[in-house]
């Protein structure tokens, strides 16, 4: 899913930060897209400080949200 909202976010010439689970994932997205994304969840992202974050997308499978 993350791999097609970021091919409409290309097209919208958007400026976005993808987020990773783990380095297999976004090892995974990087191959398929060409995109490097950042591992390790939201940790990793709220260490760039990302004040000016207007919009997050949220892609996961089920398994992974009955956990949330």
């Amino acid at each position: 899913m993350a791999v097609e909202y970021c091919k409409i976010l290309q097209e919208l010439s958007a400026k976005f930060t993808v987020v990773g689970r783990n380095e297999a994932g976004t090892k995974n997205f990087f191959e398929k897209t060409g995109i490097q994304a950042l591992a390790n969840g939201f940790t990793a992202w709220e260490k760039l400080n990302p004040i000016d974050t207007e919009y997050a997308i949220v892609a996961v499978n089920v398994e992974g949200l009955a956990k949330t």
